[in-house]
């Protein structure tokens, strides 16, 4: 993230993507979309037969999380504030692809966007995750502001009317209103 954030200050990049994102001061970021979480399981977990998991299943189970800046509020957060339990991290990675192949090798369980489950590993099964309240993870689209070079507005402009044409919220300023 430091480095793409560094790319765009300098001018080397135009636009990224990313999912959990701190505030930078000097770049402005945009709500694209946000996404179902599923748990990605590991075929030999018991849990794996579930059609559906639960949050309040996943008590005491061994998880995989990424590495989050201290000023970011994690995508779990609100799960974790209503069930009332910690989950069990049994270790970290800095992104998803390696959290999902953690799981392949047995280590534990990991939470994914919906969209990851196109990568298909061995012994990896993905469940929807079902909760009482309404949770998912956001992607955010980030860029210098100001003065914006034709090529970057007209690929703006289709990330919005993309949102807009699946009926998504899109271009939403933040920091956004818990």
């Amino acid at each position: 993230k430091e480095q793409m954030a560094e790319s765009l200050r300098e001018g080397r990049l135009l636009v990224f993507f990313d999912r959990v994102v701190p505030d930078y001061p000097d770049l402005q970021k945009e709500w694209v979309m946000r996404e179902p979480f599923l748990v990605a399981l590991n075929q030999k977990n018991p849990l794996s037969a579930k059609e559906a998991i639960h949050f309040s299943d996943l008590r005491d189970q061994p998880m995989i999380s990424g590495r989050f800046p201290r000023n970011v509020k994690k995508p779990t957060h609100a799960l974790v504030r209503h069930y009332g339990f910690d989950l069990h991290i049994v270790q970290r990675t800095d992104n998803l692809i390696s959290a999902v192949s953690m799981v392949a090798g047995g280590f534990g369980s990991c939470f994914i966007p919906q969209s990851l489950q196109i990568l298909k590993l061995p012994n990896v099964v993905y469940r929807p995750l079902v909760a009482e309240i309404d949770v998912g993870i956001d992607l955010y689209c980030i860029f210098r502001p100001g003065a914006q070079p034709d090529l970057l507005r007209d690929f703006l402009d289709i990330v919005r009317s993309h949102g807009g044409a699946t009926g998504l919220h899109t271009g939403q300023l933040f920091p956004p209103t818990d």
